[in-house]
């Protein structure tokens, strides 16, 4: 009976000190660098335009992602190469293959075609931890004549300590 009691309280022991470490919340960690990864997109078409849903996963390791309209001085002022923080450039498959285009093309002078954007802040800046969730970006795609073109996008972001995301692109999106 000794020894009944005894295999019971180391048994009550083990039990207590494995619930313990159970309770114990783990510090996940990611690296500084915002990772992100495409998770899915919906086409829109309403009053003649097309509206393009993207829904990215994130992790950030110290949650600095996403500005606030405050963030205007430099590096984030306007026109500067930090005002956006998600950048989402444009191509089209023309003639079998993905091309960046530019709003002149096929003529090569102007700017390529890009749908970039200012994400929020994501986390409070005072708040310096991990961060993990999903980004929905709305594009804008207008009305021009998308109907039948194959397009994707090639993504990436910046964070506000100016560590560049790793690239991404959408899988071939088709406008009916």
């Amino acid at each position: 009976m000794k020894i009944f009691t005894q295999i019971s309280a180391f048994l009550s022991l083990l039990a207590i000190l494995f619930l313990g470490q159970g309770c114990e919340k783990a510090r996940t960690e990611y690296p500084i660098e915002p990772k992100i990864a495409y998770k899915s997109h919906s086409l829109l078409y309403f009053n003649g335009n097309y509206t393009l849903k993207l829904l990215l996963d994130y992790t950030d390791g110290d949650g600095d992602l996403g500005l606030s309209e405050t963030d205007s001085l430099p590096p984030f002022q306007d026109s500067g190469k930090y005002y956006f923080n998600f950048y989402a450039h444009y191509f089209e498959k023309i003639n079998g293959e993905f091309t960046q285009l530019t709003p002149n093309y096929p003529f090569p002078f102007g700017d390529t075609i890009h749908y970039h954007g200012r994400i929020p802040e994501l986390l409070d800046r005072n708040k310096k931890k991990p961060i993990k969730g999903e980004i929905q970006y709305d594009v804008a795609m207008g009305a021009g004549p998308l109907r039948g073109k194959e397009v994707k996008l090639r993504i990436y972001l910046y964070d506000r300590a100016l560590h560049k995301s790793n690239e991404i692109e959408t899988p071939e999106i088709t406008f009916p």
